[in-house]
C-alpha cells in the first residue's frame, strides 16, 4: 500500500511482512517525496490495512484488525497512535470527500459500506451498495460519485453510484469475466478497472454510463 500525501510533501506506505497460515502484518513509514528522509511510524509490525491520509497531511488513518477492530489515526510527528472515534468503528478507510466532512469507509467482512459524517458527530450512514459483496470504493473526483467491486454470488463486477448510494449501476453486468480494481478518471467520465478469465489479465476503461467500453491492453498470466 502506497499513497500521496494531500499537501504532496511526503509519500506513506506499509510494507507488508508474509506470515504462515495468517494475513501479513506490515509496518508503515512516510518518505520525503524528495527521497531525502525516510521515517518508520510503527514501533512494532501491526495486522493494519487500509492506510490513508487525513487531509491536514499530518497523521495517517489505518484499520487494525484484532479481537477489537478499529480505525486509528497516527500522528506523523510525534508517533502516537489514537482510536479515530471514540467508539471502534469496524471498517477500512476509502478516502474522504472533498469537503472532508465525510469519510468513506467499508467491512471486510460484511461487505458493506458506510460514510462517517463528521459534520453531524460522528454519525455512520449505511450506503445501499450491491446488495451483494461491496468492496474497495473510492470517491470520484469531484466527490459525486463512488466507484466499487461489487460481488454477486461468482459475479464479480465494477458498480457506481451517487455520493448518497443513490442511482447504482453495475457497469460490466454479464460480462462473462471477473472483474476488478476500478479507478476512475478525474473529469468523473470513464473507468478503468482489470479484467481476468482463464489466468489472463486485460486493462479495461468504460464509459461511466456503461455504453461504451475499451480493451486497452492484455497481459498473461497474474498481476
Amino acid at each position: 500500500q502506497i499513497l500521496w500525501s494531500p499537501d504532496g510533501k511526503w509519500i506513506a506506505l506499509a510494507g507488508l511482512i508474509p506470515q504462515e497460515h495468517a494475513r501479513p502484518i506490515a509496518d508503515m513509514y512516510v518518505v520525503r517525496s524528495d527521497g531525502s528522509k525516510t521515517t518508520k511510524l510503527t514501533q512494532s509490525s501491526r495486522d493494519l490495512n487500509g492506510i490513508f491520509c487525513q487531509p491536514d497531511s499530518k497523521s495517517l488513518l489505518f484499520f487494525e484488525y484484532g479481537e477489537n477492530p478499529d480505525i486509528f489515526q497516527i500522528d506523523i510527528s510525534s508517533k502516537e497512535i489514537a482510536p479515530l472515534m471514540d467508539h471502534p468503528v469496524p471498517a477500512v478507510p476509502a478516502g474522504y470527500s472533498t469537503d472532508s466532512d465525510r469519510l468513506l469507509v467499508w467491512n471486510g467482512e460484511s461487505g458493506k459500506m458506510s460514510l462517517i459524517d463528521f459534520s453531524a458527530g460522528g454519525t455512520m450512514i449505511p450506503l445501499a451498495g450491491s446488495g451483494g459483496y461491496d468492496s474497495y470504493p473510492a470517491w470520484s473526483s469531484y466527490g459525486q460519485k463512488i466507484i466499487y467491486m461489487c460481488r454477486t454470488g461468482d459475479s464479480h463486477d465494477i458498480c457506481l453510484m451517487n455520493a448518497d448510494g443513490s442511482a447504482q449501476i453495475n457497469l460490466t453486468a454479464g460480462s462473462g469475466v471477473a472483474n476488478y480494481w476500478p479507478s476512475i478518471s478525474p473529469d468523473g467520465k470513464w473507468i478503468v478497472y482489470l479484467t481476468a478469465s482463464e489466468n489472463q489479465w486485460n486493462t479495461m476503461i468504460i464509459s461511466a454510463d456503461g455504453s461504451k467500453k475499451k480493451q486497452v491492453t492484455d497481459v498473461i498470466g497474474l498481476i
